[in-house]
Formats: structure tokens, sequence, C-alpha cells
């Protein structure tokens, strides 16, 4: 990128010095480029922390935000949706974004706040047995039903697996 370089190891992004030609045509330009450049020149880029967590900032007044103008800047393709695997918004090393689809994104859980920190297993009153349920790549609800609790557990758990979910310990 022309103003800006990415440090992948610490997922950042660095304002670089900038050309006069990107001032030139502007009143006072040649001000414009020394201000400017002096100012932030080899200093972070997108670094302000919005109330959601993530980091954004501006570039010639078109706001932007830092994960997604890395994935960009790395792999030359605009992203659906970028989700921060680890859960840290503020964490924009490449190794933990990953561009989604919608429904994919959506799947990301924080842990429950059951007491058994355990999601889409629920106690059968009538039957005295568990039931498992989990969203599809469909839209489709899947349920799965047993006696012993432990089982519906781990069937959850492999569906969520296969089905993509991110289950993220409690911030």
């Amino acid at each position: 990128m022309e103003c800006m370089e990415y440090d992948e190891l610490l997922g950042t992004l660095i304002w670089k010095w900038r050309p006069y030609s990107h001032f030139e045509e502007r009143k006072n330009g040649k001000a414009l480029f020394v201000s400017i450049n002096n100012k932030c020149a080899g200093k972070p880029a997108l670094n302000n922390v919005k109330q959601n967590g993530y980091r954004i900032g501006s570039f010639d007044g078109v706001y932007m935000t830092a994960h997604r103008t890395i994935w960009k800047f790395v792999t030359g393709e605009e992203p659906e949706y970028i989700d921060h695997i680890n859960g840290v918004r503020t964490d924009n090393r490449f190794h933990n974004l990953r561009s989604v689809p919608a429904t994919l994104n959506a799947r990301n859980m924080s842990a429950s706040s059951r007491p058994d920190g355990m999601r889409g297993v629920y106690a059968h009153s009538q039957s005295g047995g568990w039931l498992g349920q989990i969203n599809n790549n469909d839209g489709k609800v899947l349920s799965f039903y047993a006696k012993d609790r432990d089982m519906v557990v781990k069937w959850r758990k492999i569906m969520e697996n296969k089905l993509g979910y991110i289950t993220r310990g409690a911030k």
C-alpha cells in the first residue's frame, strides 16, 4: 500500500511518508505535505479503538477499519466479514483473521452464562433424558436426544466443530 505498511508480527498498520503528489492539488498543499508527514509518518495508522472494540481511522476523509484494510492489503481481496479467531477485536495479526460469510460470523459464541457452560443442551423434562440442538448451514435446527447427558454434550461439540462454530472463553 502506498501510504501504509503492515507489521505482521504486531498486527498493526504504520503510516508511511506520503508523496507530495497526494497534496499538490489541494489548497496549502505544500504545508499539508510537511505537517501531515511530520505528524504521522512512522506512527500507527487506523489505531483508534472504537466503542465496539475495533481499530478504526480515516484516510483522506474515508472511514476505514484496520482489520478489513489489513485483509485487503495481504490478500488483495475485499472480505465479506472478518472474524477475529481469538475473539480479540484489536488483535489484527493476519493469522488471527479469517474472511467468512455472515452465517459463520454469527456463529461465534461467548462462553455460556449457564452454570455448566454448555449451550444447546437441555434437560428433557418429560422423559428425563437430554436434548441437544444446533443450527445448521441451511437455517434448520438439528436435534439429538439421549438418556445420557455426556453423549448429548459430545454430539453438540462434534456438530459445533463440523459446522464451524467457535466457542470463546468469557471476556
